[in-house]
């Protein structure tokens, strides 16, 4: 980042970080984005998930591709403490790559808590779906989650797609507190602790959003599509 002329960042945390290195001049945040068309055009209403398909609801639902971010230990209590709802966990657990720099004792220990967290009966892990069908499956949770563990270094740097795809679908959402994702306060509720996230997601279900409400959050991560994504670049770039 020293040599470039110009250095492009998906998040503020990165962008501050970045800052210890080179001059502010030629440093730009532009939040991650992903394909809009493609991802609209294969949402299919009706698709069927195996192992949701006599799980009660309502679903509380988490959808990522590294589930080793996520707080096992602030999940299981989240869930012990709501047991009439499912909580559901869609993503391939991934292995040793998926835990950089960290010693074998911490891997081990996260795989014994996650397996505590599966032997709940109200916590269901979907570990393969299709990437066209990620909207699909989000618009049957009734809240959607990022759980992910605050201390970690790449949740703190990463501005999460998955929480674009949550708002594209207009769905609540309830977050850690995630730097990244501090400029959708508006639209994503932030708890730290076990009892916060409860108590949120419980009030979510409470009063479900209006459909002014969630075509706000349509809106919101609509600008997020990467043709945005690219203009942005184009605009800093000339």
């Amino acid at each position: 980042t020293k040599k470039a002329d110009i250095v492009f960042v998906n998040s503020e945390a990165l962008r501050l970080f970045c800052q210890r290195y080179r001059d502010r001049k030629g440093l730009y945040k532009i939040p991650s984005g992903f394909v809009l068309n493609s991802k609209l055009q294969n949402i299919k209403h009706s698709i069927q998930v195996p192992q949701l398909h006599l799980a009660p609801k309502p679903w509380i639902g988490f959808i990522g591709s590294t589930l080793a971010r996520i707080d096992t230990d602030l999940l299981y209590d989240v869930a012990t403490r709501n047991k009439t709802l499912t909580f559901v966990v869609v993503g391939p657990l991934y292995g040793l790559n998926a835990f950089s720099n960290q010693s074998l004792l911490s891997i081990n220990r996260f795989y014994t808590k996650w397996r505590k967290l599966m032997s709940l009966a109200n916590v269901i892990h979907v570990p393969d779906i299709d990437n066209q069908y990620i909207l699909s499956v989000i618009e049957q949770f009734d809240i959607c989650i990022i759980p992910y563990n605050i201390k970690e270094k790449a949740a703190k740097w990463a501005n999460t797609i998955k929480a674009y795809e949550y708002l594209l679908m207009g769905k609540p959402v309830v977050s850690t507190p995630l730097e990244p994702l501090k400029d959708l306060s508006q639209y994503i509720m932030f708890a730290e602790t076990s009892e916060q996230f409860s108590r949120k997601i419980r009030f979510l279900l409470s009063k479900p959003l209006s459909i002014g409400e969630q075509n706000r959050r349509r809106y919101v991560a609509l600008q997020h599509d990467v043709i945005e994504k690219a203009k942005a670049v184009l605009h800093y770039m000339s």
